[in-house]
């Protein structure tokens, strides 16, 4: 949905894909739309029915051009994947799912990072894995979650990494885990600054997770 990260997504897959001849690399197409009603304030003020409207066109735009998975580059609009025809629910990957799958195989905590749509949404809260999962995941509090909130929508803004790496290295020394769950896609950007080998910092990115698996060919 943030054409920003859903641009970077596409270039984590194949830059995921290097290595090989190019005409090796996932065939893959972009639906991005910079129009869709911001999924927080809808979800919080009335418009959910806009935008389930609007997602389910943009599914359905996909699967005529045969499309065979669809990733949503918004953790929030997850909200809605219940609520979808079968037949688009099934195209979907879901963010949530990757990220509470690989939560349970790290023996670590980690600092949830996402809007305050998702927070108030309780998504990650109601997903069935959350149990297995919970005594790992630690929640910023009512103050922290909002300078996230802030923070992801400069990002969105001015495309500005550096803030949102400082905000994220600020919190998890404050919360004393050396971890974070990229809970909403533009935290891919900052996921890519802390993912290198021997890094202070660790993270769940589900976009990176699912760039590496595409390339691998296992989705």
């Amino acid at each position: 949905m943030g054409p920003l990260v859903s641009a970077e997504f596409l270039k984590t897959i194949y830059e995921e894909c290097a290595g090989g001849p190019e005409q090796q690399a996932r065939a893959v197409i972009l639906h991005s739309d910079p129009s869709m009603p911001d999924r927080t304030q809808a979800f919080l003020n009335g418009g959910t029915e806009v935008v389930l409207a609007r997602f389910i066109e943009a599914l359905r735009q996909l699967q005529r051009l045969g499309v065979s998975r669809v990733v949503v580059c918004c953790v929030t609009i997850h909200h809605l994947l219940p609520r979808l025809p079968i037949e688009l629910r099934e195209q979907v990957l879901s963010l949530l799912d990757v990220i509470v799958r690989a939560v349970a195989e790290r023996p670590r905590r980690h600092l949830l990072l996402c809007t305050t749509g998702t927070r108030r949404l309780s998504l990650f809260e109601r997903h069935a894995g959350w149990d297995t999962v919970a005594d790992r995941i630690v929640l910023p509090d009512g103050e922290d979650q909002a300078a996230i909130h802030d923070t992801i929508y400069r990002v969105k803004e001015t495309a500005d990494v550096d803030i949102l790496a400082k905000e994220v290295e600020r919190l998890l020394d404050k919360y004393g885990v050396d971890s974070f769950i990229a809970g909403c896609t533009e935290m891919h950007f900052a996921a890519k600054r802390f993912d290198v080998p021997g890094g202070r910092f660790g993270c769940v990115d589900p976009l990176l997770i699912v760039a590496r698996d595409a390339a691998r060919g296992c989705i």
